[in-house]
């Protein structure tokens, strides 16, 4: 036997006579794959012929430094972050904030989502709130996954999005992974914005609705989202709070889009005089600017809704808290202007201006 490149020759001796005492003569087979230096058949002579096998050659397998320059390589791709190219996706984010708790900020985040999507629009909803998931229970959902999954590597984000009332996309558990740039992102967690963020350009609107309180990530949120609705009630402790909230954004930095909405208000008069005192304190002692978002009525109609675990535009279409929740949509729909950069990668910046 010798070897070639890519295939070995054997050469074999025959005897291809027919003589007493010889070998039975040899007839070369349809199978032989390629036979050289054969006689035609019955010929005395004694000859040798050679049959080539193709050889392949055994898979070679990558060192360990090869399959680290690999991983290394591939987690170096998005250098920039997680900015999408298309950064003028058309996406608009509203946060829905609040100075206190229990002015209803869930039940306006989720009936704005559901009268959007009955319009049309695609929509992502974002449950922020660091407890549990309260959006999906208000909305007949009961989802095991959500982002803190996204966050660890155990899903990805389609895998735990949510499909609720007329499609909008609930996305439960976003407080953590909404937080996590400001905490020295790792590679992973830049992948895992990047996976957040090309979910969230998919929509036309994405809504957030964020911890009540004065909170560092509800800052952060309002100042990287295009609008924030400030929730208030007529209550005098809730009115003072979500001031509270004002003057510490602008404390921090240039005061972002805040518009008040009174919630539980009793009359369009009485929302119209809270909002404007608002204006006034804020323009006195800040120096900036808050705008009216305009009020939900006192409405029996929003508790019930909530105790059959749906939104009240669905289960009270003709109620007034649906009519409100109506011409707000109309509102936020009409608004146009160019949007220059995508929601997740002015979190992004911010994080890089903090560090």
């Amino acid at each position: 036997m010798r070897l070639l490149p890519n295939r070995a020759v054997f050469r074999l001796p025959v005897n291809c006579g027919g003589s007493a005492g010889a070998s039975p003569s040899y007839q070369p087979s349809q199978n032989d794959r390629r036979i050289r230096g054969l006689t035609p058949p019955g010929s005395p002579v004694q000859m040798r012929f050679d049959i080539e096998f193709p050889v392949r050659k055994p898979p070679t397998m990558p060192d360990q430094a090869t399959i680290l320059r690999g991983l290394m390589e591939r987690h170096a791709q998005p250098q920039a972050g997680p900015e999408i190219a298309a950064a003028r996706t058309g996406t608009r984010c509203l946060v829905i904030a609040s100075g206190k708790g229990g002015v209803g900020n869930s039940h306006i985040a989720l009936n704005l989502a559901v009268q959007l999507s009955k319009a049309g629009r695609s929509i992502c909803l974002l449950d922020a709130n660091p407890g549990p998931g309260n959006l999906e229970l208000m909305c007949g959902l009961n989802g095991y996954w959500n982002l803190k999954h996204v966050a660890t590597g155990a899903r990805r984000v389609a895998d735990v999005a949510l499909e609720g009332p007329y499609g909008i996309r609930l996305l439960s558990g976003a407080a953590e992974l909404l937080d996590s740039p400001f905490r020295s992102p790792t590679a992973s967690q830049l992948h895992v914005w990047q996976q957040v963020s090309e979910f969230l350009n998919q929509h036309k609107y994405v809504i957030i609705d964020t911890a009540s309180g004065d909170q560092p990530l509800t800052r952060r949120l309002m100042q990287a989202a295009d609008c924030t609705w400030l929730i208030t009630t007529p209550e005098l402790t809730a009115i003072a709070d979500a001031y509270s909230l004002v003057k510490s954004c602008a404390a921090q930095a240039p005061l972002p889009q805040i518009e008040v909405l009174v919630n539980r208000s009793e009359s369009a008069i009485q929302a119209r005089e809270i909002i404007e005192r608002m204006q006034q304190t804020t323009r006195n002692f800040l120096q900036q600017e808050i705008h009216s978002a305009g009020y939900v009525p006192q409405d029996a109609c929003v508790g019930a809704a909530l105790a059959q675990r749906q939104p009240f535009v669905i289960a009270h279409p003709k109620s007034a808290a649906t009519q409100a929740i109506s011409q707000l949509t109309t509102q936020w729909t009409h608004r146009t202007g160019e949007i220059h950069s995508t929601f997740t990668n002015r979190i992004v910046g911010q994080s890089r201006r903090a560090a």
